[in-house]
Parts: structure tokens; sequence; C-alpha cells
């Protein structure tokens, strides 16, 4: 059968070069200093700039030292009495005798 696909398309050319923009009329004669623009004063108009007065950026802070392992406690001290005896319990060493048996035989 004949060829019915279309035929390519024909390549484009690239667009040609943009040409150079047109050059600034020259400056007229300095007469005058030029306008400052509005709301920008021209560098030479400028105060010189304040002296810095922001606080220096701190110091790294080098992570905190280890804490120091918690001191032993003291040793008792050299056994000189018996211990107190605990509240509400006489021990058995300080309770009193029993009565004598009173009771009719």
């Amino acid at each position: 059968p004949p060829n019915l696909s279309p035929p390519p398309p024909p390549k484009r050319s690239p667009p040609p070069p943009l040409p150079p923009p047109p050059k600034p009329p020259p400056p007229p004669p300095n007469l005058s200093p030029p306008p400052p623009p509005p709301n920008l004063s021209p560098p030479y108009l400028s105060p010189p700039p304040p002296p810095n007065l922001s606080p220096p950026p701190p110091p790294k802070r080098s992570p905190p030292p280890p804490l120091p392992p918690p001191p032993k406690p003291p040793p008792p001290p050299p056994n000189l009495s018996p211990p107190p005896p605990p509240p509400n319990l006489s021990p058995p060493y300080l309770s009193p005798p029993p009565p004598p048996n009173l009771s009719p035989p």
C-alpha cells in the first residue's frame, strides 16, 4: 500500500540570537552629583557603619565533665556500746524478770 504516514516535519532552525541591548546614552557632563535614588543614599553619602555592638558569639561550650563518683559512706564507728534498743521493744537482756508465781498452790 502507498506510504500514508505524514512526512516528518522540517527541522526547525534555532532562533536567531537576540540583538545586543542598546547601549545606555552617555551621561551628561557632570555638573552636579546625580540625585540619590529614593530611600537609598549612594555609598559616598551613606554614614559610616556603626561600630559592631553585637556581643561576640558565645564560645562553644564543651560538654560538662563527668560527675565524680559518689563518696563512699563513712565506715561505721567501732562498736563501743550496744546499739540502742528499738522503740517499744525491750531487748531480752533488759526485760524484767518474770514476777514470782503468786497463784495459790
